[in-house]
């Protein structure tokens, strides 16, 4: 059935045949709220530290009852806003490990409906470095070329980006 009001109509009669007819309206609702996810973007890096991971809505007139950072990563504070549409926490990503994580969000209201959503996220709080090179035979050496290479761990071999 699609979302939306939806009218029964029942009547009864009596040995005495007196009848009564009687509507009901109920609302129909197949999913739960809409989680609309501002923060943290693709990278969550040692520069952003206030994730605003908010808001959620019902159009069909549900109300939102809850909006949670379930399984929080290591670094999350707790939600500063009151209202229970909203979530806005910090995260102080350096404590959470470096590479992929997702977070998981979900939202409830009061018609009983419950909505998920997931957002990738890549750690990365390893600061930009600085290298210097200077080739030398003794003396600098004019023109020299210097190829400075990033190997995998676990390979050994060269990384491209």
């Amino acid at each position: 059935m699609p979302d939306g009001p939806l009218t029964f109509s029942v009547a009864a009669s009596d040995a005495a045949s007196n009848t009564a007819t009687q509507n009901l309206t109920i609302r129909i609702a197949n999913h739960g709220p809409i989680i609309s996810v501002s923060s943290p973007g693709f990278r969550a890096d040692r520069e952003r530290h206030r994730h605003d991971l908010r808001h959620c809505k019902r159009p069909d007139g549900a109300t939102v009852t809850g909006l949670t950072l379930l399984a929080p990563p290591p670094g999350t504070g707790p939600d500063t806003l009151p209202a229970a549409d909203s979530l806005s926490i910090t995260w102080d990503s350096t404590q959470a490990l470096e590479g992929p994580l997702t977070l998981h969000l979900q939202a409830t209201d009061s018609f009983g409906g419950v909505s998920d959503a997931f957002v990738a996220v890549l750690v990365d709080n390893v600061p930009f470095g600085i290298v210097t090179a200077h080739v030398s035979a003794g003396n600098p050496i004019a023109g020299a070329t210097v190829t400075i290479l990033a190997l995998d761990n676990a390979t050994g071999q060269p990384v491209t980006w």
